[in-house]
């Protein structure tokens, strides 16, 4: 079984066991110093990343697998494909046809230029945990938990190729990527901008300790907004990516996981609570205009067009 097993019952010879993560799996109790499982039903996992991909919203989730979603019609989102049920996914970045995954082993590839039949194309290994990926061309730039950041060819997508890594400490998770730079999320060391104009030869070029736990960001205009857990939205103008330097915040009661911007508002993702609406209009004053309170924990937040996606623990909840 797989990660949190919260229930048994016994019934005759079989023990039932409810696995948060994974379903119910039956063990025959006929020989109790051997038991092993003798069948399982697995449920839907949780939604952990989602990215638009043309008329299409790629999602992926712990034991939900890769679900290619129709989104012509938000108010009525249709899944067109699906792969089988995978564990340990962390992330995903999608473009036109691509999408890319990451697990607790390395990366997945898919092709789903025809969305009813998604073709994985090949499963990587990288070093360290990966976590968040971003497709930029040729290239897969993502975190890793203990290894830092790693830069990965897929100029073929069948053969993979890590081009480049920078090692880093502690827990990366979210990221960014604008230009020369690429915006490191690291709930252990804070926030890390690096230098990625030459991918094989990666260097920091800047660096700063938030007061919470950094957890995702998005770059806009020369500021970075960051969900920094328990210390809400921290806003860092990165115009001088050599020194970048706070210049507002925004203090949430709850958790703050995930960020987006859009427009004058940036929206954040609320373990705790559900998706926060923050007018950053002026960076240096942020407030928050508007809650909605969800009965999941959201993992992170989305955006296709006009509209908000909320990852909300086992369903996706659009927001206009």
């Amino acid at each position: 079984m797989y990660n949190e097993a919260w229930e048994v019952v016994v019934d005759g010879d079989f023990a039932y066991v409810v696995d948060y993560f994974s379903g119910v799996h039956i063990l025959p109790l006929e020989n109790r110093e051997r038991i092993r499982t003798s069948g399982s039903f697995i449920t839907p996992g949780s939604i952990i990343s989602a990215e638009s991909a043309g008329d299409y919203l790629c999602a992926v989730g712990d034991l939900s697998g890769l679900q290619i979603i129709d989104f012509t019609d938000p108010g009525q989102p249709r899944i067109t494909g699906s792969t089988s049920v995978f564990r340990g996914v962390h992330g995903l970045t999608a473009t036109d046809g691509l999408a890319i995954t990451t697990e607790r082993w390395g990366i997945r590839v898919y092709d789903f230029t025809n969305p009813a039949e998604i073709n994985l194309l090949v499963r990587h290994q990288i070093p360290g945990v990966a976590r968040t990926p971003v497709l930029r061309g040729d290239y897969v730039y993502l975190t890793a938990d203990l290894a830092g950041f790693h830069i990965v060819s897929i100029s073929n997508p069948v053969e993979p190729d890590i081009v480049a890594t920078y090692e880093m400490t502690g827990f990366a998770y979210g990221l960014d990527v604008e230009g020369d730079y690429a915006y490191v999320a690291n709930s252990d060391t804070g926030f890390h901008i690096l230098d990625i104009s030459d991918p094989v030869s990666l260097t920091q070029a800047g660096h700063f300790l938030t007061p919470g736990l950094c957890y995702g960001v998005d770059v806009r205009a020369g500021y970075a907004y960051i969900a920094d857990g328990p210390a809400g939205l921290q806003i860092l103008d990165v115009s001088n990516p050599g020194d970048p330097q706070t210049v507002g915040s925004c203090v949430i009661e709850g958790f703050a996981s995930g960020v987006k911007v859009s427009g004058n508002y940036a929206y954040i993702s609320d373990e705790s609570y559900g998706l926060r609406k923050i007018d950053i209009s002026d960076p240096r004053a942020p407030g928050l205009i508007a809650s909605f309170r969800t009965p999941g924990e959201p993992a992170g937040v989305a955006l296709y067009g006009e509209y908000v996606i909320l990852l909300d623990s086992f369903s996706l909840i659009v927001f206009k």
